[in-house]
């Protein structure tokens, strides 16, 4: 569906739909030129999609959220901006975070906020990326973690944006910016994924290139007792502590794609990856890891992204380039069940990305290569399905914002 702009840059899009879906349904939601590449989702504080895209058309960075009804809006449009998109959202406030890149200017961008305009901020250092962003929250603050690779000095960094002004001695690297280096010597990363933990202690995990093969790597952080950003220094600015890097054992040939969660009973690393035409998946416990093979029917596993249900299964998300696929694994009483959630006859299935909410419902957001559109698919309950199915999507009405007084209205509500 194409994204009609107002003069507010905000389209309402009302979906007309059934009360109720089936489990993984997917529908094409933006249209509007080569539109969806660089996705990425997150649910907020009421289980409600929040959703990033780069519109390659226009150079832009665009985003769609729900609450009683579909919004959609353009977060940047100046120059060529919103490839390498990551987005996370605070619980209370809600507050959308989105990190990307500004190709054009060779800056790492945040925006900030859950309306139009924006705020939009730069890290105020030239970088060149490759790769994308990841970003975390820091909730006790509410204080964004991008981790990124700089192709200039082929370092793994993190930045930490201090929204708050709370960080002043000692003196961050850049006006509100902390940047750090995780690695010690110069690298090549193809793809990486950060997680804060309970304790916004940083969990990295990356694929390293080297001149013939490319490795999959797990770092974190133990940071002081009072916990991170409590006590930073000069050379660590997301919080004083000791790193800890390590080659994951036993992995094979990776490459292209990684994915991390902290399962959340013990705080080990849960890592899925692309490897040799597979799906793999790798466990830390004990000291030691484990790997799996989740699925080696095809040409498997690229773009994989993972989210965990309440109870810590795993859900993978993840592009069949064989068959042009969308497929999903999840893992529940210790065996692997793998499904395909849209085999349509176009080409589907990169660029995804998932997120699972409080109430057990799977999203997850990917690229039409066919059609070059955005697409989505859910809501579904991970276990059970939500219900029968009670029809098809009737149509989609696009509603333009006119009036202030409507958009104060939908602020209030949305800020309770």
């Amino acid at each position: 569906m194409a994204l009609i702009r107002a003069r507010s840059g905000v389209v309402a899009v009302l979906l007309i739909v059934p009360l109720s879906l089936p489990a993984q349904i997917p529908q094409t939601f933006a249209t509007d030129g080569d539109v969806g590449r660089h996705t990425s989702i997150t649910v907020d504080a009421s289980n409600n999609p929040r959703i990033s895209y780069f519109d390659a058309t226009n150079t832009s960075l665009k985003s769609i959220w729900k609450t009683d009804i579909w919004y959609g809006a353009t977060v940047d449009s100046v120059g060529n901006v919103g490839e390498y998109g990551s987005i996370a959202v605070s619980p209370a406030p809600i507050l959308t975070f989105i990190s990307y890149y500004d190709a054009g200017n060779e800056y790492l961008k945040l925006a900030v906020g859950n309306f139009p305009p924006y705020t939009l901020e730069r890290l105020p250092l030239s970088v060149r990326l490759m790769a994308r962003t990841s970003i975390a929250l820091n909730l006790s603050s509410i204080t964004p973690i991008i981790a990124f690779f700089d192709v200039n000095d082929r370092n793994l960094k993190l930045a930490m944006f201090d929204r708050g002004a709370m960080f002043s001695s000692p003196p961050l690297s850049y006006s509100h910016w902390g940047l750090e280096s995780v690695t010690a010597v110069a690298t090549n990363v193809e793809d990486l994924a950060l997680v804060l933990d309970t304790g916004s202690e940083p969990h990295l995990a990356y694929i390293e290139q080297t001149s013939t093969t490319a490795i999959l790597k797990f770092a974190n952080k133990n940071c002081l007792a009072s916990g991170c950003l409590t006590q930073i220094t000069a050379a660590q600015q997301t919080g004083q502590g000791t790193w800890s890097i390590e080659t994951v054992p036993g992995t094979g040939l990776v490459g292209t794609s990684v994915a991390l969660a902290l399962d959340p009973a013990t705080g080990n690393p849960l890592i899925a990856y692309y490897s040799g035409g597979q799906l793999k998946y790798a466990v830390k416990a004990g000291g030691s890891w484990s790997i799996e093979t989740v699925d080696a029917s095809a040409d498997v596993g690229r773009y994989v992204s993972i989210a965990l249900s309440t109870s810590g299964d795993p859900n993978l998300i993840y592009y069949d380039a064989t068959n042009g696929n969308l497929k999903h694994a999840v893992k529940a009483g210790g065996t692997w069940t793998v499904s395909t959630i849209d085999d349509t006859p176009d080409d589907v299935g990169q660029y995804t990305d998932v997120a699972i909410g409080t109430d057990d419902v799977l999203h997850a957001t990917y690229y039409d290569v066919t059609n070059a559109d955005l697409k989505y698919a859910g809501p579904q309950r991970h276990r059970n399905a939500c219900c029968a199915a009670a029809g098809t999507m009737a149509m989609v009405l696009f509603v333009p914002l006119f009036t202030a007084g409507f958009w104060r209205r939908r602020v209030r509500h949305e800020r309770g």
